[in-house]
């Protein structure tokens, strides 16, 4: 049977595309973005613990909302461009917050102002303990131990891809993350870190809402917008990621098994 070389040229041509490996689209990504929301969170069950009996009295109220509130009407709104989140229901920070995150106020000052404010809310009042008393507040954090095993599943597929910690920490609350055992163990996993409240003087007052933020670490280390992915489940992150033309992914809820598949689908995992 006689073979054309036009069929010898045809055959040849698929073969070589059948034994050709499939190269995923986000296969130049070189930079993962990681965030204190998409690994660290404050334990409701470890919060409770420590209030102890006083828990009780926050049974059935928004704490978290009443307390955003009155921080809100007594030292006022924020005013920047870009607003910092909180994490767990979305809402815009008291600007004073945002202060504590940058680092331009501290923990201690906003304690003590809190306190001040809430005198007659004993329940508040121990809150505020908690939040703005950095040794405290380490006490009640915790891993996400489904996104911290996509972390280490990453580094194991993809050797070569750079991981950044970049979130919104205040100083104190940081330094006291780093000696934790949950940050002995999960810090080191990255190559680099970013927090809104230990950046350089000159760039004092960014949050990670800013894209100004995101610039500031792509040029520090030398990445272009294409090659990096950043995972957050804010909005307002991820529209300044997009905005330099980031890769991101947002995920709600905890939905580790949508980040997984997105990772999967970037060539990141298998």
């Amino acid at each position: 049977m006689k073979i054309s070389i036009k069929n010898t040229l045809l055959f040849a041509f698929f073969g070589i595309v059948a034994l050709t490996p499939h190269i995923p689209l986000e296969a130049a990504i070189k930079t993962v973005f990681w965030s204190k929301p998409s690994l660290f969170y404050q334990n409701r069950g470890k919060m409770l613990w420590k209030l102890g009996p006083s828990s009780l009295m926050g049974l059935g109220r928004d704490v978290q909302n009443e307390l955003f509130t009155k921080l809100v009407q007594h030292f006022g709104s924020q005013t920047q461009q870009y607003k910092a989140n909180d994490p767990e229901n979305n809402k815009p920070l008291p600007l004073i917050m945002r202060k504590w995150l940058t680092g331009e106020e501290s923990a201690h000052d906003i304690r003590h102002a809190a306190r001040k404010t809430f005198a007659n809310d004993s329940f508040i009042t121990k809150i505020t303990d908690i939040v703005f008393k950095p040794e405290e507040l380490v006490k009640v954090t915790s891993v996400l131990e489904d996104s911290f095993k996509l972390l280490e599943r990453v580094k194991k597929s993809q050797p070569s891809v750079r991981h950044i910690l970049a979130s919104n920490y205040d100083p104190a609350s940081f330094h006291e993350l780093q000696k934790s055992a949950i940050g002995k163990r999960v810090l080191p996993n990255f190559n680099a870190i970013y927090n809104s409240g230990t950046l350089k003087d000159e760039l004092k007052g960014l949050v990670l809402q800013d894209p100004a933020f995101f610039s500031l670490i792509m040029k520090e280390q030398h990445l272009q917008p294409e090659e990096c992915l950043v995972i957050n489940t804010d909005p307002a992150v991820i529209s300044a990621a997009q905005s330099l033309g980031m890769k991101t992914i947002q995920y709600k809820d905890n939905d580790f098994s949508f980040v997984k598949n997105e990772l999967k689908r970037m060539g990141l995992i298998s």
